[in-house]
């Protein structure tokens, strides 16, 4: 079975995203897509409420 992962690829100790790793353990092929970036807009008004 094939999984589709949202977000960012981040390697671990062994040179492989802990995602695909641990899904491959169970028998399913991840891909990674990475998300869009995003910037947070008046974060310190966010921050005081």
């Amino acid at each position: 079975m094939k999984v589709l992962l949202l977000k960012d690829a981040k390697e671990d100790d062994c040179g492989q995203d802990p995602y695909i790793r641990e899904l491959g353990l169970y028998g399913l092929e991840a891909t990674l897509i990475p998300v869009l970036s995003f910037e947070f807009l008046s974060l310190s008004s966010f921050c005081e409420k």
